[in-house]
């Protein structure tokens, strides 16, 4: 547990040195979580703090902080902080256009929810994935989870979160030409963030209510819903509502040739984009401005809006290019590591084999040694005992040499006696012969 808490807090150390910045209450909010890593409220601050519209951090900051936070609420482990931060994380990605990263914290979020039963942060998850997949022009996933996001939020009765749900239906069916079915879902987009007085929401749903009648040729119909949006824009108070709001009125005014008032409400829709630094926006109101002085035949200034579509089209690509290199820099310098990882493993693999047999090497020396000496001592201690048994042997051969020698003797001597005892045979012969001559 103390070297998890000490890598947890080596991580904080070092993610702070190298994204230093001065913010006093950021850094005081990082020591407090640095010295109690397992803090639930030191996280939930941190996270908290940069939620926070006031605050004026950065956008890389942010990201990279609540990446810090997500590391650390996973670890801990604590659900509510790791999922709003993969949300966090996902929208942030969906904005600068990174859906793939997108996807994947948002999967995270929806893994936790699910496990929580966060049924209304789920639904909005949902709605989200959609959108990551329109920019991935993916049509039959956007249905997947737009349906998903609906259905959960009626399900559960969550009337704030159903609009998302039936605007991303409406998208969906506006994307493949169906644009009764995305009117029908449009309508009750429109009525649900009108009952909840959500005029951002409301704008933006009239606004694409109108690109549907446009499609359709219902120009009137379109016309009416553009003033509604128009009309309740200072409620909004938001740049994108209005600048979709302009965007639609200039379509219907240039398909009513009135070039000039399309290009007046281009401008200032080009101007909000401006001011909330959205290049994607601004590039394409350039091009839309080139269109339509095209058609007025103002062709020097649409020559001019041109060029300034395509410098911003080129700074678009050059952002993207940029994070795609650092993307492939980041995953060589990944595989190079774990390529070094993988040498170093194999390489210790090998010491360890290469030990192993050493040791047994050294084992089968002991019991080879161990063996002949074994055999060492057997064979003397058997010259030993050979030794012994030819001494008790020779000792043996002499006593019975004795023996032998005077058992003969003895016979000698008896013999000797016999004969001195016993007539010889010539006496005995003669004896007969004169016996017989009787």
């Amino acid at each position: 547990m103390r070297i998890k808490t000490g890598l947890i807090l080596l991580f904080i150390f070092l993610f702070a040195f190298v994204n230093a910045q001065d913010y006093k209450k950021l850094n005081t909010l990082r020591q407090q979580l640095s010295i109690t890593p397992k803090d639930t409220q030191a996280v939930k601050d941190l996270f908290n703090y940069f939620t926070a519209p006031a605050n004026n951090i950065s956008k890389d900051t942010i990201i990279a902080y609540f990446k810090l936070v997500y590391a650390i609420s996973s670890k801990i482990p604590f659900d509510r902080i790791t999922g709003s931060s993969c949300s966090a994380l996902g929208n942030h990605y969906n904005g600068s256009g990174d859906y793939k990263e997108a996807l994947k914290y948002l999967f995270e979020a929806e893994k936790i929810y699910i496990r929580n039963k966060s049924y209304r942060r789920l639904s909005s998850t949902y709605s989200t994935i959609g959108n990551t997949y329109i920019g991935l022009n993916k049509l039959p996933e956007q249905k997947v989870y737009y349906t998903k996001s609906y259905d959960i939020a009626v399900k559960h009765h969550l009337l704030q979160e159903q609009p998302f749900g039936a605007g991303g239906l409406a998208s969906y069916y506006g994307g493949i030409m169906d644009y009764a079915e995305a009117l029908k879902w449009n309508a009750i987009c429109i009525g649900l963030f009108k009952q909840q007085k959500k005029y951002i929401g409301y704008c933006i749903s009239l606004s694409n209510g109108a690109g549907y009648y446009i499609k359709m040729g219902n120009l009137k119909k379109a016309e009416e819903f553009l003033d509604i949006s128009e009309a309740n824009l200072k409620l909004a108070n938001l740049n994108y509502a209005s600048f979709v709001c302009y965007e639609g009125k200039a379509e219907l005014l240039t398909l009513q040739k009135k070039y000039q008032e399309a290009i007046d409400y281009l401008k200032k829709a080009l101007m909000l984009m401006i001011e909330d630094k959205a290049i994607h926006n601004i590039s394409e109101a350039y091009v839309r401005l080139s269109e339509t002085a095209y058609k007025a035949k103002l062709y020097k200034e649409s020559a001019d809006y041109l060029k300034l579509h395509i410098q911003y089209k080129d700074s678009v690509f050059n952002e993207t290019s940029s994070k795609q290199l650092l993307d492939v820099q980041e995953k060589y310098e990944s595989e190079k590591k774990n390529a070094q990882i993988q040498l170093l493993n194999a390489e210790n693999d090998f010491n360890k084999s290469e030990i192993n047999r050493k040791m047994i090497l050294i084992y089968a020396g002991i019991a080879v040694t161990a063996l002949l000496l074994v055999l060492f001592v057997l064979v003397i201690k058997s010259n030993v005992q050979k030794n012994n048994t030819n001494k008790l042997l020779a000792t043996q051969k002499i006593i019975i040499e004795a023996k032998q020698k005077e058992i003969l003797d003895s016979i000698y001597y008896a013999g000797r006696i016999q004969k001195t005892l016993l007539p010889s045979e010539k006496y005995i012969e003669k004896s007969i012969n004169s016996l017989k001559k009787k």
